[in-house]
């Protein structure tokens, strides 16, 4: 098999696991437009992390946008991208102190993900729940696998993303749907 052939079918088969485990799988035609337009079952939290001007990274809860009142499904984020990762790591395995490379959304599949704050702050971020982490400069975070382990899709934006401390570029997080 080639490399790109070989490529092609990892991405297909992340984003056809990745569908599946946010709850897709099940929704097809009328039934997926309803469950869109009632609500977005499949995401429970979104959190994002940034550079506060200390330079020390801040979590806060966003809020997820409603459906379209016209129907159909919602595009929720529209980006250019650099890359995505698969990535696996054992229970409690554990990664200190480090800002985001760049701009990341990071998608937890199986078990879960523990950021910590320099404040002693931590959150746990499981399945249905999305972080974005644009804390490029500064202290960063500490990243733990939670006790069951991790399986994330983690989806880097371009690095000439990252914003200055103090800044955030949530306002532009979610767009409309054309």
């Amino acid at each position: 098999m080639t490399s790109t052939l070989a490529r092609r079918n990892l991405l297909r088969n992340a984003v056809t696991g990745a569908g599946a485990a946010l709850g897709w799988s099940g929704l097809t035609g009328d039934a997926a437009q309803a469950a869109v337009a009632s609500t977005i079952p499949w995401i429970k939290r979104v959190y994002h992390l940034y550079t506060g001007p200390d330079g020390l990274t801040r979590a806060e809860e966003v809020k997820v946008p409603p459906p379209p009142s016209q129907g159909g499904m919602p595009r929720l984020l529209r980006r250019k991208v650099e890359r995505l990762t698969l990535n696996a790591a054992p229970p409690h395995n554990f990664l200190d102190f480090h800002p985001a490379n760049q701009p990341t959304l990071l998608i937890p599949l199986f078990g879960s993900i523990i950021v910590g704050l320099a404040d002693g702050k931590t959150y746990e971020f499981g399945h249905g729940d999305f972080a974005f982490a644009e804390d490029c400069n500064g202290k960063g975070h500490t990243s733990q696998a939670g006790a069951q382990g991790s399986f994330t899709v983690q989806v880097q934006f371009l690095k000439s993303q990252c914003l200055p401390s103090g800044s955030t570029d949530m306002e532009k997080f979610w767009v409309e749907p054309d």
